[in-house]
């Protein structure tokens, strides 16, 4: 009780916000996990160049296999939904423009000057 005495009101207040911020809104904890998640990865895609593992397709198998056991989740618990009608057509194309998008971009830092712009890119918000 003496601790809380000593940080006065603006530090109760900004206990009282964290404390707010936890226990209510319910999108502070999924999002904390994603950064987590996000930082993890990088660290990983930063270890596979490290071991000259390069390969496009590797790295992209690397972003998002960790996502695969996410997706489960809500599967398993409740069932899979039915997607309405064209779902499948749009979401294919979406996924084969993520892949090639992506092999084109790990491409393009690998053998282009691209790779000595990315950390420009890297410090915007």
């Amino acid at each position: 009780m003496r601790q809380l005495q000593s940080i006065g009101t603006r530090g109760r207040l900004l206990t009282f916000a964290v404390f707010f911020v936890i226990l209510t809104m319910n999108w502070f904890i999924p999002a904390s996990l994603c950064a987590i998640i996000f930082g993890v990865l990088g660290l990983y895609v930063r270890y596979l160049h490290l071991q000259n593992i390069s390969e496009p397709s590797v790295i992209l198998f690397s972003y998002f296999a960790f996502a695969l056991p996410l997706l489960l989740i809500p599967f398993l618990k409740e069932g899979a939904p039915l997607p309405p009608p064209g779902f499948w057509p749009v979401a294919a194309a979406a996924a084969i423009g993520n892949c090639v998008g992506f092999y084109a971009s790990i491409k393009a830092l690998k053998h282009s000057e691209a790779s000595l712009i990315m950390p420009i890119l890297a410090m915007s918000p």
